[in-house]
Parts: structure tokens; C-alpha cells; sequence
């Protein structure tokens, strides 16, 4: 679960084409622009990974 939610409409502030959608990787959660590979933009969610 993320811990900052963003509004679904949510423009990317880099780009200002896509919006910023909620992901999730091997390190953890984060948001990137939907317009991903064009545009770079991300944050990390504030959460941080623990080892098991």
C-alpha cells in the first residue's frame, strides 16, 4: 500500500502529459508519469523496503 495518494488526475509536473500513477518495484512502491519512456519523472512513496 502507497502511503501519499495522489488524485487521479494528477498532471506530471516534468512533462505535462501524463499523470502520475502509482508503481511498484522490486525496491518498493513509488509514482513515475504514465508517459513512461518519454518522460523520467519519479518520486519514491515514502516507504521504505525491509529485509525479510
Amino acid at each position: 500500500m502507497l502511503v501519499s495518494p495522489v488524485s487521479p488526475a494528477e498532471l506530471c509536473p516534468l512533462c505535462s502529459q501524463g499523470f502520475v500513477v502509482p508503481k511498484h518495484s522490486r525496491y518498493g512502491p513509488f509514482y513515475s508519469c504514465s508517459a513512461f519512456p518519454r518522460c523520467t519523472y519519479k518520486r519514491g512513496s515514502g516507504q521504505r523496503r525491509t529485509r525479510s
